[in-house]
């Protein structure tokens, strides 16, 4: 419809300049293939659904917490991602039981334990 329409550009203003960001710090080598991924699709659920993108903890995690996951950036320090003190301690709560720390949890481990809000269709 045609409000959809006018959502996603005012969505696209807004993301865009976030996007360009994101690939140069690919480009610049100081994010991962991996990390870059899943910070796009972040910042694209946090843009959607500013409080509630985070769904809540996997059961279990479907990797292992140490499986592939060397050289990558701490998920609090990354740049164009602010998370309200609430929603990082209540991720932190669930890193803990799996001897993450601050420092030590990226944001591939924050895919492997949590569930996210569902993307419509129409964002396609």
């Amino acid at each position: 419809t045609n409000d959809e329409e006018i959502n996603l550009e005012e969505e696209s203003k807004i993301l865009f300049p976030l996007f360009q960001s994101l690939t140069n710090l690919w480009k610049d080598k100081k994010i991962s293939s991996p990390e870059f991924v899943a910070w796009y699709i972040l910042l694209y659920l946090k843009q959607r659904y500013p409080k509630h993108w985070l769904a809540g903890p996997l059961e279990s995690p479907f990797i292992s917490i140490n499986d592939h996951i060397n050289n990558v950036n701490s998920l609090f320090d990354f740049p164009l991602f602010q998370f309200p003190d609430k929603q990082k301690q209540k991720i932190l709560q669930i890193a803990k039981k799996h001897n993450l720390t601050e420092t030590t949890l990226s944001i591939i481990h924050l895919f492997a334990l949590y569930r996210f809000k569902t993307i419509n269709l129409n964002a396609n």
